[in-house]
């Protein structure tokens, strides 16, 4: 999987795709706390940047991270 669909502000309106194949450099903040404290900036290799929070920081994580064949700590 080479896309990634974020949800806007309102769940069933505005949502972003994102080419994780563009995504040349990610920082992440606030992963100590509670989910809402998630923080994840993404800057792509055309020179944009995104920050999602939440949920949405947790999910391009995750989709990165199995994009680069990341190993899970509870993977077998």
């Amino acid at each position: 999987m080479t896309l990634l669909r974020v949800e806007g502000d309102e769940p069933g309106g505005a949502f972003f795709v994102f080419n994780l194949q563009m995504v040349s450099r990610m920082h992440c903040r606030g992963f100590e706390g509670e989910q809402e404290g998630h923080e994840a900036t993404l800057r792509f290799s055309d020179g944009a940047e995104v920050v999602l929070t939440g949920s949405d920081a947790d999910r391009a994580i995750s989709a990165l991270e199995d994009f680069a064949g990341y190993p899970r700590p509870n993977s077998p």
